[in-house]
């Protein structure tokens, strides 16, 4: 039977504050660079594009290129034992369980758009489809669609089938859980309670209990047929990921990003015994027998425990990456698992052994710059590396480990005005700056001690300033490599930085929920600007400096007057996603990445939504037009980087 484990959104998220990765130690102080051509598809040679992106001619803006690999994001066995299905970017990939022989997709699966969950006899598979707007329900066997959930005014989530198959429950964006009745297509409870999203719904083994884990740090355990409040668990202290039932259903056990292991009694809503842990753990698995444990943390490991004497059975290693998803085969003599570098490994339960192994290519792209030029782009990757690409011919043109002789997630990259630097902040909080003529280190700054989310040059490419989780931002002198002043005003971390054209004031958005402007020459606060309703991930300067743009992850961006500190009327009304913005060289019109895909052109003056940009399946981490204006760059967590040009 499938086991709940990291969702695929969920995983993506939890990569977006991990420094889990691969990378070769070396011995020198340089960073290791191959040759790789793409490795994905041939890309065609590019259209003849105009001269500029633009209200004229958005509506032919189409995919140039993607450059990349697909990322797994989650995987499980079928109930059947048969299958081993993956859950990657690029859609799901069919496994024979025990060869990990590739197979034949079944038919209408080409089109989820969703992490599938099994039935519990293996006869129907569901789906958050739609961008969440609806649940699909599909026969396993022919194919065809069965039932099709919808109408709710929230998107869908993470998805549970009860013991019997007759409900399934749904986590909502609006933080409930709706409990549907499967035959009559109707909502039989909606679950409110949680303070935050939920993430991991799972029920008991009887299926008259469902337990859910939360961003609010919290599991709650609900009668199922009544739909109340049995009790809220409360101990954990960070996000909860991971939540089982034994078979017996009187025992959960719950894995967090606190660091710990924890046993909870379900009669009486009691905490056990809370077993602290190396590092945060990702996901939990419980043989089907429910006599052992699987847990994956953050440190690549995964620990097998026996559940009578909570003493650890095995240690697996050999990871490179951290383990995200794990499943036992039906019989619980195989262990299933997935990494964030593609990876899939069986091992043997009872030796520790590696049965199998796929190797496959998958990386997230955690930052990404365009080079002044127009010729390169850079991609930083959650697992410590800076991919280099040719705009012109796509190809993968260096790689390079960003930390040599160990592994930090690659938070910020800038190339400098003249292209002759290109900055990349790490998650061991030093920046390093790469020569781009050889792509050798040519300064490395290791003055700070907590992580980077972002970089921005000065016009002048004098100055260097850095975003940082420790709530402040830090200007550098590039060329003495020197701290020449740390900005300290924010009450949360600082996720992104940027200069005005003329390199007078600066501007910071943080998870604090504002903007902050900051005259740069002396370090002091102009203005807070508050009005967003969640972390602010993005900001960008108009190419005249007179207004600046911010994107949250509460869906909108907002504008700016830069002078005043004013909120600017945008005629459209709103403008949503602000996972990451760029206004184009002239400055009409402003591309805004989502935090699930697409990419919107707004066109300044009128309001109007000019095109909607549809290839990536996963937050867009970044946007930056060429200098002409003719191409739109993109990178995603799906691991790929795209470039968008509108044809003749």
């Amino acid at each position: 039977m499938f086991k709940k484990i990291v969702p695929a959104a969920l995983f993506v998220l939890v990569l977006l504050v991990s420094c889990g990765g691969s990378g070769q130690a070396v011995p020198s102080n340089t960073p290791t660079a191959t040759q790789a051509p793409i490795a994905t598809a041939t890309n065609p040679p590019a259209p003849a594009l105009p001269a500029a992106i633009g209200s004229s001619n958005a509506a032919k803006v189409v995919q140039v290129a993607s450059m990349g690999d697909p990322l797994l994001y989650n995987l499980f066995i079928s109930p059947d034992g048969k299958w081993l299905v993956e859950n990657t970017s690029a859609g799901l990939k069919f496994y024979d369980s025990t060869t990990l022989a590739p197979i034949s997709q079944p038919s209408n699966t080409q089109a989820w758009t969703g992490a599938p969950v099994f039935s519990p006899d293996g006869k129907t598979m569901a789906f958050a489809s739609g961008k969440g707007a609806t649940v699909t329900l599909l026969d396993v066997a022919s194919g065809s669609v069965t039932q099709t959930l919808s109408g709710q005014p929230s998107a869908f989530g993470n998805l549970a089938f009860s013991p019997d198959g007759k409900i399934l429950a749904t986590t909502m964006a609006d933080k409930t859980i709706d409990l549907w009745d499967i035959a009559s297509g109707k909502v039989l409870f909606t679950l409110s309670g949680h303070s935050e999203i939920a993430i991991v719904l799972v029920f008991s083994p009887d299926g008259k209990t469902l337990a859910s884990t939360s961003y609010d740090k919290t599991i709650k355990l609900w009668d199922v047929a009544s739909g109340k409040l049995l009790f809220t668990l409360s101990g954990h202290t960070d996000s909860i990921f991971g939540a089982v039932f034994t078979p017996d259903g009187k025992t959960l056990v719950s894995s967090s990003y606190d660091k710990t292991i924890k046993v909870w009694d379900v009669a009486g809503g009691k905490l056990l015994k809370s077993m602290p842990q190396p590092d945060r753990v990702f996901s939990l698995v419980l043989s089907p027998d429910g006599k052992t444990l699987a847990s994956s943390s953050l440190n690549k490991t995964v620990t097998l425990w026996d559940v009578s004497t909570w003493q650890v059975l095995q240690t697996l290693s050999g990871f490179t990456t951290t383990v995200g998803s794990l499943d036992f085969s039906s019989d619980g003599k195989t262990l299933v698992t997935g990494s964030s570098d593609g990876t899939i490994k069986l091992w043997d339960v009872s030796t520790g052994q590696v049965l199998q192994s796929l190797q496959q290519d998958a990386h997230n792209v955690a930052s990404f710059a365009f080079s002044p030029d127009g010729k390169t782009l850079a991609g930083g990757t959650f697992d410590g590396l800076i991919k280099l690409w040719d705009a012109s011919t796509h190809k993968n043109i260096q790689t390079l480990h960003a930390f040599p002789g160990g592994v930090q997630s690659v938070g910020g990259l800038a190339f400098s005005p003249d292209g002759k630097t290109l900055a990349s902040g790490l998650s061991n909080g030093s920046i390093q700056f790469l020569d781009t003529s050889t792509w050798q280190i040519s300064t490395k700054l290791t003055e700070n001690t907590i992580g980077i989310s972002g970089l921005a040059f000065s016009p002048d490419g004098k100055t260097l300033a850095s975003a940082m989780f420790d709530k402040t931002v830090k200007l550098w002198d590039v060329a003495s490599g020197k701290l020449l002043n740390t900005l300290s005003g924010h009450t949360q971390p600082v996720w992104t930085v940027a200069f005005s054209p003329d390199g007078k004031t600066l501007a910071s958005g943080s998870a604090d929920k504002t903007v902050k402007l900051w005259d740069v020459a002396t370090g002091k606060n102009l203005f807070s600007l508050t009005g967003h309703t969640d972390i602010v991930y993005s900001v960008a300067f108009s190419p005249d400096g007179k207004t600046l743009a911010s994107g949250s992850s509460d869906k909108t961006v907002k504008l700016w007057d830069v002078a005043t500190g004013q909120p600017v009327d945008f005629p459209g009304g709103s403008m949503d996603s602000g996972a990451s913005l760029a206004f184009s060289p002239d400055g009409k019109t402003l591309a805004s990445g989502s935090f699930d895909g697409p990419i919107q052109l707004w066109d300044l003056s009128s309001g109007q939504s000019l095109a909607a940009l549809k290839g990536h399946t996963a937050w867009v981490k970044g946007v930056a037009f060429s200098p002409d204006g003719s191409l739109l760059a993109s990178g995603s967590l799906d691991g790929t980087i795209s470039l968008w040009g509108a044809t003749p």
